[in-house]
C-alpha cells in the first residue's frame, strides 16, 4: 500500500492513507537532509510507542512533511487511544513519552494524544488558513493523512 501521488496542490489525496514507516520514508523522508532527519525522528519515536502495546489504537502522520515542501517545518502526529485506556496509559512507566512538550522538545513534533479519533482525524483532513492562504485555497480545503501500519 504505497502512499498515493500529491496533489497538483501537493497534498495527500483527500482520505486516510495506510501506510508502513518504509513507505512513508520512502515517499517523503529522502529527498533532503530535512527531511531525512524528521524521517528518522518520526521512526525513532513509533519505536517508542511500541512499549504501549495494543493501548495505542493508532497513529497518524500529519503536517507540512506530508506534502511537497522542499522543507518541511515539523510532522504533525495524532496518537489515539481508547477513552477507557486513559488511567493504564496515565500509569504506563514510560508515560512520558506521551507528553505533548516532551514530542516537541525532543523530536519536534506536534504530538496530539486524543481518544476522539473522529474528531481529530477529521481536523486533520483540512488545510490551515496559512496554508490556504499562501496556496491560493479555499480555508477548510480537504486534504488526506497518513496512517502508520505495521
Amino acid at each position: 500500500m504505497p502512499v498515493p501521488p500529491l496533489t497538483t496542490a501537493g497534498l495527500l489525496p483527500v482520505g486516510i492513507h495506510d501506510a508502513t514507516l518504509h513507505e512513508i520514508g520512502e515517499a517523503f523522508g529522502k529527498a533532503n537532509d530535512a527531511r531525512a532527519a524528521l524521517f528518522a525522528s518520526l521512526s525513532a519515536f513509533c519505536g517508542e510507542l511500541a512499549v504501549f502495546g495494543s493501548l495505542i489504537k493508532g497513529v497518524y502522520v500529519d503536517g507540512s512533511f506530508v506534502t511537497s515542501k522542499a522543507v518541511p517545518g515539523d510532522v504533525d502526529l495524532v496518537v489515539v487511544h481508547d477513552e477507557d485506556d486513559f488511567p493504564a496509559l496515565e500509569d504506563h512507566p514510560q508515560a512520558e513519552y506521551l507528553f505533548e512538550d516532551r514530542a516537541e522538545e525532543r523530536y519536534g513534533f506536534d504530538l496530539f494524544v486524543e481518544f476522539d479519533t473522529a474528531t481529530m482525524v477529521q481536523f486533520f483532513q483540512r488545510v490551515s488558513t496559512e496554508f490556504a492562504l499562501e496556496h491560493g485555497l479555499a480555508a477548510g480545503h480537504p486534504k488526506g493523512i497518513i496512517r502508520v501500519v505495521p
